[in-house]
């Protein structure tokens, strides 16, 4: 008659494993102990994937716009071929605005505003670059606030991409000797807020006017005020900035996100030039800004998508 095992020459059961298997987990914080293959999974060398050489402009206007090549490449991809491209170095002025073009273009008609900021990184190293593009983006904003957005496209959201872009820690000051495009993106918008600032003086001074003296400076003042087109154009691509940077805009930039606020007020309780439409943007943009400031606002972000048409032989 065989004599029945002790404790210690029982093998463990299951219960007795899932319990050492806890104390192990308590011990290391809670996480489990990794086991030696994830460890050198965990240290295996990353593969760099091979870049494209990319040897003419057409190449590198095919490759950022051309939505039937674009789902082979990932971004990264993309923007890796960029960085690596030598061709840029021998471009000219007028091959860098059709360039720059070609990339406002991706933003402003297909929708891929995200996608084309994030190529500026790879070509901010280049000073005709950044001249150009500050150029192409002063001829676009200024002809969206004075001729209308009429075929031009969401001009504020494109603004509102460059200013949340994800920019590297080097690049992520509104300086012009350090980020000339964003530089001049909160420059436009500044612009915008000024606009707004100067028409509320006068609105607020002529409210607040009860001699015959006062209404005649007021008067005088009346002739200088900017076109009320205009007006209702600044206040509109505020609302749209808002609206499509969300809380991220917040986030980067509170000190800009104060100074909408604060040009805001006015323009709905005493700049009567702001017409009702404008004016109802703008409340519920100042709601916005409003709840952009709680912990657990949601952060929410407008995206377009472009469907193409099937091609017929």
């Amino acid at each position: 008659m065989s004599r029945p095992l002790r404790r210690a020459d029982r093998p463990p059961s299951s219960r007795d494993q899932r319990l050492f298997a806890s104390i192990q987990s308590t011990l290391n914080g809670g996480t489990p102990s990794p086991s030696p293959n994830s460890r050198k999974e965990r240290h295996k060398p990353k593969v760099a994937e091979p870049t494209e050489e990319l040897d003419d402009l057409d190449a590198i206007i095919t490759q950022i716009t051309d939505l039937k090549i674009r789902p082979d490449r990932s971004a990264i991809q993309i923007k890796r071929n960029l960085a690596a491209c030598g061709f840029l170095r021998q471009m000219g002025e007028q091959e860098w605005t059709e360039m720059c073009k070609s990339l406002i273009g991706a933003a402003l008609t297909d929708g891929e505003m995200d996608f084309a900021v994030d190529l500026f990184i790879p070509l901010m190293e280049y000073d005709v670059f950044c001249e150009v593009m500050c150029t192409e983006l002063m001829t676009l904003c200024s002809a969206f606030v004075m001729d209308g957005p009429s075929g031009i496209g969401n001009i504020p959201a494109f603004l509102g991409a460059i200013l949340c872009a994800n920019w590297p820690r080097h690049m992520s000051k509104a300086i012009d000797t350090i980020n000339p495009v964003l530089y001049t993106t909160v420059s436009v918008i500044k612009g915008w807020i000024l606009v707004l600032e100067e028409d509320n003086e006068i609105a607020v001074r002529a409210a607040t006017s009860v001699d015959n003296i006062e209404e005649g400076s007021t008067s005088l003042n009346e002739s200088e005020r900017e076109d009320p087109e205009i007006v209702n154009r600044c206040a509109h691509s505020l609302c749209l900035l808002c609206e499509s940077a969300q809380r991220s805009l917040w986030m980067k930039w509170p000190e800009l996100c104060d100074e909408i606020y604060a040009v805001i007020k006015p323009c709905i309780t005493h700049n009567q030039v702001i017409t009702g439409e404008v004016k109802s943007g703008l409340l519920h943009t100042i709601m916005t800004l409003n709840s952009w400031t709680r912990t657990k606002a949601v952060t929410m972000k407008n995206s377009q998508t472009q469907t193409l048409a099937p091609v017929t032989p």
